[in-house]
């Protein structure tokens, strides 16, 4: 899963959110989103964070790279966004 995960670009944040439902006349609940571009469209998910707080935490960090996770390719630990 990790690899379909980021081979899509995701961007969190509300910012993102509102303008995207902007732009759609959509009128989204507050909360935590994450956007999901792909070729066939934009996926906007939200992300419960009072019901899998940790979860969501881990999820957000590793997109905004504040979250230190070990790259595969050398072993080495990195802090830097692991979805592009």
């Amino acid at each position: 899963m990790g690899s379909f995960v980021r081979s899509f670009t995701v961007w969190i944040g509300l910012l993102a959110v509102a303008t995207a439902a902007f732009a759609e006349g959509k009128k989204l609940p507050s909360g935590i989103y994450a956007i999901i571009e792909t070729g066939m469209g934009d996926i906007t998910i939200r992300l419960f964070d009072k019901d899998a707080p940790k979860t969501v935490e881990n999820f957000v960090g590793l997109s905004e790279g504040t979250k230190v996770w070990i790259d595969p390719k050398n072993g080495e630990k990195v802090k830097r966004p692991l979805y592009d």
